[in-house]
């Protein structure tokens, strides 16, 4: 068996290799400080689309308090059955009403974070 610059399998030592060097690798430079802003950006419109929910929550919750209120005011299903039904669906209108409000906000948001970060990657250096 041969003994050397070899090791057990047989694969040259790299320590006695001249070829073997830092890895360098040739192409444009990564544009550290514009991915930041974007990340930063990415961040807003999370943050934006957070608020969102939450005021949307909020205003769902408030709407339902207020059913429940004028529900117990007016002495519920006792009170009459058309009355009652009607204060229901019209509450059902108004909280349906602001979750797909917050739907079209947030989707716009999202819209436009998306042409945004298809801009960043169409200008990457390929």
């Amino acid at each position: 068996m041969a003994t050397g610059a070899s090791g057990a399998n047989g694969m040259s030592s790299q320590a006695g290799d001249p070829s073997f060097g830092p890895v360098t690798v040739a192409g444009p430079a990564f544009d550290v400080d514009a991915w930041l802003i974007l990340q930063k950006g990415n961040l807003a419109v999370a943050e934006e689309v957070r608020a969102l929910v939450a005021d949307a929550f909020g205003e769902i919750a408030r709407t339902q308090y207020r059913y429940i209120e004028r529900a117990v005011r007016g002495g519920g299903p006792a009170a009459g059955v058309s009355a009652y039904w009607g204060l229901t669906l019209s509450t059902a209108e108004e909280v349906i009403g602001h979750a797909i409000d917050a739907q079209r906000e947030i989707g716009g948001l999202l819209a436009r974070y998306m042409r945004v970060n298809l801009a960043e990657i169409t200008t990457l250096p390929r």
